[in-house]
């Protein structure tokens, strides 16, 4: 699990080492915040399929459930 918003700090250095104004996190904000819902989307995806896998491996005697 990983916490909201919480490469924000992160990008807030890397625009601070390239001499981006500090006013430039607002624009940030914005799209990381519709990035972040498409990473945990994704996260999710390979957590389920991972899942999925893992569970037809311990049970090969049973079909797959649909």
């Amino acid at each position: 699990m990983g916490i909201p918003g919480g490469s924000l700090p992160l990008i807030a250095g890397l625009l601070a080492t390239f001499n981006v104004p500090p006013e430039g996190i607002g624009i940030v904000l914005g799209a990381d915040r519709i990035l972040d819902m498409l990473r945990t989307t994704v996260n999710v995806g390979g957590d389920i399929v991972t899942a999925t896998v893992v569970d037809a491996h311990l049970r090969p005697g049973e079909p797959a459930a649909h």
